[in-house]
């Protein structure tokens, strides 16, 4: 920061007073300022990939490589069929077309699934403990969501008191088999993907800031059907991918 400071200042002198003198000094302290900030940046992405934290490296990656964009509110203006898309209310609209997955299964299916799921027996599914609110409760981040009511640090600052009331509400939701309309409101940004067109709505992606009650809630659904599925043996034994304790190495070892 002092280098900086310091080429300010001779620049202003220099602006002031045009002189070659003036010049030449704002010249060196300019040339020196670039190699002080070069000598930072290196040292600074050196330390980042210095680090067995996945996370930072690939964020280092992406600031070296200009992919370093994260999700705004600011979006340019869309064009869509050779029309010009500047409208805020519009824009959602479009990216939210964009965002939409095709599901090929009907409503009657669904619903037929989940009747038949609510007729076996599956009390040690539906049953939600204080232990297993507290262990998610610690799992998920406690960073504020845009969707939620109450501040996440009120939530985990009264975690003892909420552990009782949320597994008798967390239990009553799974032995109905309904979803809370009020976990389901989640705010969506669209993140830039780091190629295409800025003005292609398919050049985003979805980033979605779901509540907190609604990550705790999915976090015990989660660990709860990987229980009963483990259990239950209900995999191929030969499936290695999106398992605990399983890799392409294990799928490797296997053959």
């Amino acid at each position: 920061m002092n280098a900086i400071k310091l080429r300010n200042n001779a620049k202003g002198i220099f602006e002031d007073h045009p002189t070659s003198e003036n010049k030449t000094k704002y010249n060196k302290l300019r040339n020196f300022c670039k190699n002080v900030v070069c000598r930072a940046k290196k040292e600074y992405y050196f330390s980042n990939f210095d680090t067995v934290n996945t996370t930072s490296i690939w964020r280092t990656y992406d600031k070296l490589m200009g992919k370093d964009v994260r999700a705004t509110h600011n979006i340019p203006n869309l064009l869509v069929d050779g029309r010009v898309i500047s409208n805020d209310q519009d824009k959602s609209e479009i990216l939210s077309s964009a965002f939409i997955l095709e599901d090929d299964n009907t409503i009657d299916y669904k619903l037929q699934v989940l009747d038949e799921f609510k007729g076996q027996n599956n009390d040690s599914l539906a049953i939600v403990d204080q232990s297993d609110v507290h262990i998610a409760f610690s799992k998920v981040q406690s960073r504020c969501s845009m969707g939620d009511k109450i501040p996440s640090k009120v939530l985990v600052n009264t975690m003892q008191s909420l552990l009782l009331p949320l597994s008798i509400l967390f239990s009553s939701i799974f032995h109905s088999g309904e979803y809370p309309c009020n976990f389901k409101n989640i705010f969506v940004l669209p993140l830039y993907k780091g190629k295409g067109l800025l003005s292609d709505p398919n050049s985003y992606r979805p980033i979605a800031s779901v509540p907190t009650l609604s990550k705790i809630l999915d976090y015990i659904l989660k660990w709860k059907v990987k229980s009963f599925v483990d259990k239950s043996n209900v995999l191929d034994d030969n499936q290695h991918g999106f398992r605990s304790k399983r890799s392409c190495e294990t799928a490797l070892l296997s053959l």
